[in-house]
């Protein structure tokens, strides 16, 4: 049926049914690199990239965070309750509940 997209995965490329023929459908380098106010192309990051906070991926393209890299890149961010209660580090996190471990400590609670 026309206009039918599939993934050929043989091929690896997406295709749509134009006039009874398989039709490639523009992908990859064809496509323009998104922008905050351009559509086109993105790529997801890895945890290394979202780790080190890259803007872009292996073809220039931005890249985007999916819930997974993000909640795994926070959670290696935030202060455990021995860092927050020693307070010599300045790069990670506080949370209501390590803040208030850090001042328990520091009152003596």
């Amino acid at each position: 049926m026309n206009g039918t997209i599939i993934y050929n995965t043989t091929a690896g490329e997406f295709q749509v049914r134009q006039a009874g023929a398989w039709v490639t459908l523009a992908s990859g380098s064809t496509q323009p690199n998104a922008s905050t106010t351009v559509a086109g192309k993105v790529e997801i990051g890895t945890q290394t990239e979202v780790d080190a906070g890259t803007d872009t991926g292996g073809t220039g393209a931005i890249t985007v965070v999916i819930p997974s890299t993000f909640n795994t890149g926070i959670t290696n961010k935030i202060a455990s309750q021995a860092q927050a209660e020693a307070g010599t580090d300045n790069t990670k996190l506080m949370t209501p509940l390590s803040t208030a471990q850090a001042i328990n400590k520091s009152l003596k609670f």
